[in-house]
């Protein structure tokens, strides 16, 4: 069987003026791309299987003596997964007691890792999606938010408002099947994590530093 070649370009929409996102568009299959999807789809069952493994560590760390060493680690974990993130892990994590910039460090690293999977692994990502789900022509939430985000604020204002909004994830892929370029892609996100990740971090810990002043 001939795989059926589409010509499309580097951010992975038709070369027209009317290029429509991902969900429209053609969709080349080769074995190239059936590779790159292996190897992304070993990867993640890769992370969760470390995922799995720390948390199991920590329920039993009174007899390993390892416990605040996997909490860091599943924090790092934890920041790179879609729709929890460093707006979630950093607070939490901090309010449980772990030291504040490792957790900000960690949580900006693990967050900023997966953001770039997603990045530099669009094509094939986009094109595993679109096996899986089929052609759409309906969006969800998130995917909504985000195109009126990109409408109003372009890609600044959708990286920027990613993590507390629709997952910078999900703010990436977006602005990349619209027709950002990685490279800025890549630039925005990563300042938004970063701020992000002093601001939640400093609200933390001088949340819980109030906190302590009235018990």
């Amino acid at each position: 069987m001939v795989p059926r070649k589409v010509m499309v370009t580097s951010s992975g929409l038709p070369h027209s003026k009317d290029a429509k996102p991902f969900w429209d568009s053609p969709i080349p299959v080769n074995d190239e791309i059936h590779a790159k999807e292996f190897q992304i789809s070993s990867f993640f069952l890769f992370i969760k299987t470390i995922f799995l493994y720390g948390l199991i560590r920590i329920q039993i760390k009174g007899s390993f003596g390892m416990g605040n060493v996997w909490e860091y680690i599943v924090v790092f974990l934890l920041a790179g997964v879609p729709w929890v993130e460093l707006a979630a892990v950093i607070p939490i994590a901090i309010i449980r007691g772990l030291q504040p910039v490792l957790v900000i460090i960690l949580g900006f690293s693990g967050n900023l890792l997966t953001a770039l999977l997603v990045i530099y692994l669009f094509e094939p990502i986009k094109n595993y999606l679109f096996r899986k789900r089929g052609v759409s022509k309906e969006s969800g939430k998130r995917e909504e938010r985000a195109k009126r985000i990109w409408n109003k604020y372009g890609l600044p204002g959708l990286a920027m408002l990613g993590p507390v909004l629709i997952g910078i994830h999900i703010a990436a892929f977006i602005g990349l099947s619209l027709g950002a370029g990685k490279n800025w892609t890549l630039l925005w996100v990563t300042i938004s994590l970063f701020m992000w990740s002093i601001a939640l971090g400093t609200a933390a810990y001088y949340g819980v530093e109030v906190f302590k002043v009235f018990l």
